[in-house]
């Protein structure tokens, strides 16, 4: 939503962070030795009360992008702006409203888990014994009891930036950005950061992260952008992602799958066929209701009864190996 305001700038009321035409400063020596810039005519619009996962192929795009929206690096051309305020795009310093972490090296290691987030949360109104187990209680909440009091230098890295988010959770600030692009969650981790990424949200607030983890934009965002060669290929809900990426219909177990999957792509064209560690994976670019009817009735018209059928749920893994394939990636 933009209105006019007197002053004739317009006002974002219900944007986190809005780039238009971006480029960065960083260049990059391309194919055929043609230079380009790290980052290129770049869109992006996010509201309030989204959580977003910015995915791609290329961790340096990834982190610059992140940077650049905390305003960490400047950038050469276009637009940014962050939470109605305008930005100086060649003044680096830490916007009072934006919470930026991107090393896991920002927490104290001489202090146990409950320790640091009573430290963080130190200026919030409140008796000390209530604030401690409001904090003990989110912890366990999240499924982080086990490290509420391990010493930080203990911890790994992933475990350090979730202490990291939590102490984001716990300032002011209006929009979080989380930029550890290659780091490995575990379901466990991935699940309190879902669990801390829902209550910035019901807060009113906006989180950031970066990751080339499907996992983390499954479970954790609402929304995701995806950078190819320094552009944003997609940007939108996951569960558009999903929809308009995944062209999985099914997988099918057999006894002889390389039988079976002959007899399908002669009988039936339409579809794409794939072989994976004695699966076959079916595919369509427009599916329809009736197309695990019609590829199960073909398999039991040749004599096959396979041992297992899965109709695939779409996922954002699927989708991001089918955005990448129409890239040559």
């Amino acid at each position: 939503m933009v209105e006019k305001v007197a002053d004739g700038f317009s006002r974002y009321y219900d944007t986190a962070v809005l780039m238009e035409k971006l480029s960065s400063n960083e260049l990059l020596l391309g194919e055929g030795n043609d230079i380009r810039r790290v980052l290129d005519g770049i869109d992006i619009c996010i509201k309030k009360q989204e959580i977003w996962g910015i995915s791609g192929k290329s961790l340096f795009e990834i982190k610059l992008l992140l940077e650049i929206m905390a305003n960490i690096k400047p950038y050469d051309g276009g637009k940014c702006v962050l939470l109605e305020r305008g930005m100086m795009k060649r003044k680096r310093i830490m916007l009072p409203h934006v919470f930026y972490a991107g090393s896991h090296t920002m927490v104290y290691n001489n202090m146990n888990v409950l320790e640091f987030l009573m430290f963080i949360s130190a200026k919030k109104d409140g008796n000390v014994v209530v604030r401690q187990k409001r904090i003990f209680d989110l912890l366990l909440s999240a499924g982080l009891q086990n490290i509420s009091l391990s010493p930080i230098y203990s911890l790994t890295k992933e475990y350090k930036s979730i202490i990291i988010l939590l102490a984001g959770y716990f300032t002011p600030s209006e929009l979080i950005i989380i930029n550890y692009p290659d780091y490995n969650y575990s379901d466990e981790q991935i699940e309190a950061l879902r669990h801390i990424a829902e209550l910035i949200r019901d807060s009113g607030r906006t989180l950031v992260l970066s990751t080339t983890d499907c996992r983390i934009i499954e479970r954790v965002c609402s929304h995701t952008a995806f950078l190819i060669n320094g552009k944003i290929v997609y940007s939108g809900t996951v569960e558009d992602f999903r929809k308009n990426y995944d062209k999985t219909i099914l997988y099918i177990w057999d006894s002889d799958p390389k039988e079976l999957l002959s007899v399908l792509s002669q009988k039936l064209p339409q579809y794409t066929y794939d072989f994976d560690e004695g699966r076959i994976i079916i595919s369509c670019e427009t599916s329809c209701e009736n197309d695990i009817k019609l590829i199960y009735k073909t398999a039991a018209d040749a004599g096959f009864a396979p041992d297992k059928i899965h109709v695939n749920e779409k996922t954002v893994e699927n989708a991001c190996k089918e955005l990448l394939s129409r890239y040559d990636i």
